[in-house]
């Protein structure tokens, strides 16, 4: 059966099943309870979560450890409000948010026993110190967990990748080809992505030269994310979205990848701190 603590911020049964798939070989089985099992045997008591948006992922994380105290952390002080507000109607006290930015403000004081973060570093202006930051308020037995865009800029260049886009945006239902406001086509093109930014380092190598790497787990996208991210982010029900599509579309997106069209858009590291009392 289906993990009852599974993440919940995916609007789609089927979709949730592919990515499951996709991270963990089952599609029974979300990333975060694959995670939990292989790398957080001894369930932490301090959580902290960077970027908490509006504060999805402290919820399932509240399900996952019930002891555990959580704190999530946003510059976004409006987000904040609606991921407080989320944590008060569940009657969760021991999941709280503040208002701190990434770029200048330092990290609750630690030890934490587990640091999650959701596309963070290529959001800040130096991960490095990001990093540093984190290494030092971990637990010595700790770990940092993060779901990061992957470095797809040289899949992304290639002028194969529209028409290869173009050709599957054509097998989606219509409601997930145009946005219903403009009744324009949604813009779809993977170098828009944070990750691809001139100058900004490829997330993963900034997490493997601050963290000893535990863990490496696909997120997948390389294809689904960019035809699907424009409905996603505009909260549209996914009609027509069904297993049939899904499992279409994710064996184009394995093809795809092993002919070297289309890279993963995203992977979740796991890591622990190094041998050393801190970073330098």
């Amino acid at each position: 059966m289906s993990d009852p603590r599974r993440p919940v911020w995916l609007p789609s049964e089927a979709l949730r099943r592919h990515a499951n798939r996709t991270a963990t070989g089952d599609p029974e089985v979300d990333w975060l309870t694959h995670v939990r099992r292989r790398h957080l045997a001894v369930p932490p008591r301090r959580v902290l979560v960077l970027g908490a948006g509006a504060g999805f992922l402290e919820l399932a994380l509240s399900r996952h450890f019930p002891g555990a105290r959580i704190v999530g952390i946003d510059g976004d002080a409006e987000a904040i409000r609606h991921a407080r507000d989320r944590a008060a109607r569940r009657g969760l006290a021991r999941v709280v948010h503040e208002v701190r930015s990434l770029d200048r403000d330092p990290l609750p004081d630690g030890k934490w026993d587990a640091v999650f973060g959701e596309s963070v570093l290529q959001r800040v202006e130096d991960p490095e110190r990001l990093c540093r930051s984190v290494h030092d308020a971990l637990a010595p037995d700790g770990r940092v967990v993060l779901s990061e865009f992957a470095d797809v800029s040289d899949t992304a260049a290639s002028p194969r990748w529209n028409e290869t886009l173009r050709r599957f945006v054509r097998v989606l239902p219509i409601g997930l080809r145009f946005d219903p406001e403009t009744g324009l086509p949604f813009p779809r093109d993977l170098r828009e992505s944070p990750g691809d930014s001139a100058g900004t380092p490829a997330a993963l190598d900034v997490a493997r030269a601050a963290f000893v790497e535990d863990g490496l787990y696909r997120g997948g996208g390389g294809l689904l994310q960019p035809l699907l991210a424009p409905a996603l982010s505009r909260n549209l029900r996914l009609d027509g979205l069904d297993e049939r599509l899904l499992g279409f579309l994710g064996a184009s997106e394995r093809d795809l990848q092993a002919r070297g069209l289309v890279a993963d858009v995203f992977a979740i590291f796991v890591g622990r701190p190094r041998a050393a009392s801190r970073m330098t």
